[in-house]
């Protein structure tokens, strides 16, 4: 993730704010109604894999890995830029220590305090002070650092001081024979200092209208301070630990660009609701940053020699090719490359390999031929359609076809069509990412599961415009929330799977843009299945892309084209 941020954002970054968990793995964890029930989706093995890394072998460990992350992100950091990192006092020790190696001592601003204390309750029973704050550390990379001072409103003790009123009724205070006026006092505000006690924790107000209920969610309104007086309008912020999204938001909302980052699907689904639910959001999208890693991870076969341990994982910088140039070999070798990559994918999906002997058929498994997509770009219509052409011709009557990503609405009906005129059944089935760490593939916990399936029908309310409805949905479910679910999905409804989709009426190709969308709240668990009808400026034939999100925060998209008339 971070070298995909260094190759296109170095020296670009204008504000970086970081919220890392430590010593706990219930970060990764989450509640999710499905249907009437509820159910605790426990981390992912690579959410699971990142927290033992960093956080499950102790302390060493944690400093080791919170080294290197902050060094790093202190590359993509601008000269004029900030760092702020937020923790808690088991941690802030170690971490201040980490932050004055990488950044200097002369870099280092202040230790915030932020004041959270709720002195009831549980807390109040330890044999000890009661815990009420957290800490965030501020440091800047040069002198030259944006800084716009903060104010913050007066305690009231201090107004009530301005007890006299003038000829114009104007509230007063007189102090060493000089007046000092109420409003502009008021309006100058006062000066921020390092201890924040005027910014409530969802500890202090659980029921505050903006808390999603997600673990570690901040309140926008410390985000707001942070943001405002370290950045301008039109910069760019980070946060690698994006969580329930508050700084996403709020950078969206003070008019700054941003990046968020998180290695768990609900955060970022959640995240995504958030930031569609601002008026007026910006367009933006969700990317799958693995894709650049996997551009450079390739399986290299070893010598006979070397092979005693198995095939091994080096990086390469010769992209894979695709369609029919899988074992290609006329750019410095790399068809040996690429050619080692296939027969790793095949080997964990349990096929027997077959390559050289088709364009688009490289394997095969209990009669089903199988398909491995390129890992740099997603598997398209055409790729698929030449991939079942050569089956049908060499007698396959069955097609699995595995892949890191997919064409942006290929639709479902294709695969259908293309398995009634060719008379083969076919999978389309992700390649899992959690193949990129050898320890989970040593573990054995390396599951192919098939893509979502979502069936929409559009229809014309009237003459130029166009109205979507979502008809059906098959969720991607692994076999372990499929364990997790049993005697839960017999009662549900398909539409029950869905947590959010969205429409773009008018796909250019490139990039999705949000023109409708429906989704579910903790508070309003409606979700509408037809959405708003869209009218068009000119006729002609339109692209419709259909994105759906699962409840577990699995995509699924579907493509279809509508007439708009003259």
């Amino acid at each position: 993730m971070l070298s995909s941020l260094l190759d296109e954002f170095a020296g670009k970054i204008d504000l970086i704010y970081i919220d890392p968990p430590f010593a706990t793995g219930a970060d990764f964890s989450y509640r999710t109604q499905v249907g009437d029930a509820d159910v605790t989706k426990l981390p992912s093995m690579m959410e699971e894999v990142a927290y033992r890394d960093t956080w499950g072998s102790g302390l060493n460990s944690y400093i080791a890995q919170m080294h290197w992350f902050i060094s790093t992100l202190s590359e993509v950091l601008k000269p004029s830029g900030s760092f702020y990192l937020h923790c808690d006092p088991t941690a802030s020790h170690y971490l201040k220590a980490v932050l004055d190696n990488v950044f200097g001592n002369a870099n280092f601003r202040r230790e915030i305090v932020w004041d959270i204390a709720v002195l009831s309750g549980f807390k109040t029973k330890a044999r000890n002070y009661v815990r009420g704050h957290d800490i965030i550390h501020f440091y800047i990379k040069s002198s030259n650092f944006t800084w716009n001072a903060p104010k913050q409103a007066h305690r009231k003790e201090y107004l009530d001081r301005f007890d006299k009123i003038d000829e114009d009724g104007r509230r007063y205070f007189a102090g060493r024979g000089k007046r000092r006026y109420l409003d502009e006092v008021e309006a100058k505000g006062k000066a921020v200092g390092d201890v924040w006690n005027d910014v409530m924790s969802f500890q202090q107000v659980p029921t505050a209208k903006e808390n999603l209920g997600y673990p570690t969610q901040k309140p926008e309104a410390l985000l707001e301070r942070i943001i405002k007086a370290s950045s301008n309008e039109g910069d760019l912020v980070l946060d690698c630990f994006v969580g329930s999204g508050t700084t996403a938001a709020v950078a969206e909302k003070l008019g700054r660009r941003w990046i968020g980052v998180d290695i768990g699907r609900f955060a970022i689904q959640t995240t995504r609701k958030r930031l569609l639910d601002i008026p007026g959001c910006r367009p933006f999208e969700v990317q799958n940053l693995g894709k650049y890693e996997r551009k450079y991870w390739q399986v290299a076969r070893t010598s006979d020699d070397e092979r005693a341990g198995g095939v091994t994982l080096t990086f390469d910088s010769s992209p894979i090719k695709g369609e029919g140039d899988m074992v290609a070999a006329d750019e410095g070798g790399s068809g040996d490359v690429v050619e080692g990559y296939v027969r790793f994918i095949l080997d964990l999906y349990k096929s027997q390999p077959m390559l050289g002997q088709f364009s688009y058929l490289h394997g095969i498994r209990e009669g089903r031929a199988v398909h491995v997509g390129a890992t740099d770009s997603p598997v398209s219509s055409a790729e698929l359609q030449a991939t079942v052409a050569e089956c049908a011709a060499n007698g396959f009557r069955a097609l699995d076809v595995l892949g890191w990503e997919w064409e942006m609405g290929l639709n479902p009906a294709l695969k259908d069509e293309l398995s009634r005129t060719f008379g083969v059944d076919i999978r389309l089935l992700y390649i899992p990412r959690e193949i990129l760490d050898q320890r989970n593939i040593d573990a054995g916990d390396v599951n192919f599961f098939e893509l979502s399936v979502a069936n929409v029908s559009v229809s014309s309310p009237y003459p130029g415009a166009v109205i979507v409805e979502l008809t059906g949905f098959i969720p991607a479910v692994d076999e372990y929330m499929q364990a997790r679910l049993t005697g839960i999905a017999d009662n549900m409804e398909w539409s029950d799977w869905i947590d959010y989709w969205s429409v773009d009426f008018e796909y250019d190709g490139e990039v999705f843009v949000n023109q409708w969308q429906s989704y579910r709240t903790r508070r309003e668990r409606d979700l509408s299945l037809v959405s708003d009808p869209h009218e068009y400026e000119h006729g002609g034939l339109k692209r419709i892309i259909v994105k759906v999100i699962d409840i577990f925060g699995n995509d699924a998209t579907v493509g279809l084209d509508f007439d708009a008339g003259d």
